[in-house]
C-alpha cells in the first residue's frame, strides 16, 4: 500500500510532538521520576498518537487541521501522566506485598 507524503509529514510531526512533550513532562515532574527518559517518551508518542487520531475517527477534526496538532501535546500529557500513575501504583504494590 502507498502512503502520501502528506500522511508521512503528519505522522512524523505526531512522533516529534510526543517524544517533546514526553522529556518535558518528564523535566518538569516534581520528586523522583518513576520513568527513565526512553519510557517517557513512547507514552509520549502513545498518548499523542491515541487522543489525535481518536478525534480524527469520531469526526472532530481531520488529519492536519489545527485541532490536530493542538491535542497532542494534550494527548502525550495524558499518556506520560497515565504511565506515571501505572508504575508508581505498581512500584507501592510490590512494596506493600514485601517484594522488590
Amino acid at each position: 500500500p502507498h502512503m502520501s507524503p502528506m500522511l508521512i509529514l503528519h505522522l512524523v510531526l505526531l512522533v516529534a510532538i510526543g517524544i517533546a512533550m514526553g522529556l518535558i513532562t518528564r523535566h518538569y515532574q516534581p520528586g523522583p521520576t518513576p520513568l527513565d527518559a526512553t519510557w517517557s517518551m513512547v507514552a509520549g508518542v502513545i498518548g499523542a498518537a491515541v487522543v489525535t487520531l481518536a478525534g480524527a475517527q469520531i469526526g472532530l477534526y481531520e488529519l492536519g487541521d489545527f485541532m490536530y496538532y493542538a491535542t497532542a501535546p494534550t494527548g502525550a500529557l495524558i499518556g506520560v501522566i497515565a504511565y506515571a500513575v501505572i508504575i508508581t501504583k505498581d512500584d507501592d504494590d510490590h512494596t506493600k506485598n514485601g517484594s522488590e
